[in-house]
């Protein structure tokens, strides 16, 4: 369990409240397997995605891309999915 569910704050229980909440939880790992809980920014995303292997020269260290790709991305995704969430609660009548 994680630091919502601690709080009393789990999906369940705020569904429970609020049959029409949409959620959104955004975790370097994802929420269960055995990197749950280690710390997640983009360039660690960068890094075990392989991003970084793709930058730089052959032989020498990967270097950095010009701006935080992983961060950008994953809040870019979540907004997708929060949009086209609130577009099928808006079609199915919630």
């Amino acid at each position: 369990s994680g630091t919502l569910e601690g709080w009393g704050l789990s999906w369940e229980d705020l569904h429970a409240l609020n049959p029409k909440l949409i959620m959104l939880r955004v975790s370097g790992y994802g929420q269960t397997g055995p990197y749950r809980d280690r710390p997640g920014f983009g360039v660690i995303g960068e890094a075990m995605g392989g991003l970084r292997h793709l930058s730089g020269e052959v032989g020498r260290t990967p270097v950095r891309v010009g701006v935080s790709i992983g961060d950008s991305l994953a809040a870019l995704h979540g907004v997708i999915g929060i949009l086209l969430a609130l577009r099928h609660r808006e079609q199915n009548a919630g």
